[in-house]
């Protein structure tokens, strides 16, 4: 079955300061690479959702929390149908 894309969020490297790389804090999102890719699914969206509401309250910018408010969005979007993956596209 091929992937169906909703919509996305394009960041212009607004989280780079903020991105829990290595964070262990953040059982999922730490192991996002900057530079590549990463596909999660639907049983790991509650986990990424209470990752991402985490990260909102850390956001220091409008365009920070705006951007992380997107991808919550399409967290939601994908926990509540099934074959939905979020894809997170590095540089």
């Amino acid at each position: 079955m091929a992937r169906k894309k909703i919509m996305s969020v394009i960041s212009n490297n607004s989280l780079a300061g903020l991105w829990p790389i290595n964070d262990s804090s953040f059982p999922l999102l730490q192991y996002i690479d900057p530079y590549g890719n990463a596909i999660f699914n639907g049983v790991q969206m509650s986990e990424i959702r209470t990752e991402l509401k985490s990260l909102i309250g850390k956001a220091s910018t409008d365009e920070q929390k705006a951007v992380l408010g997107g991808i919550t969005e399409l967290a939601r979007r994908c926990q509540e149908s099934s074959h939905r993956v979020l894809e997170i596209r590095g540089d």
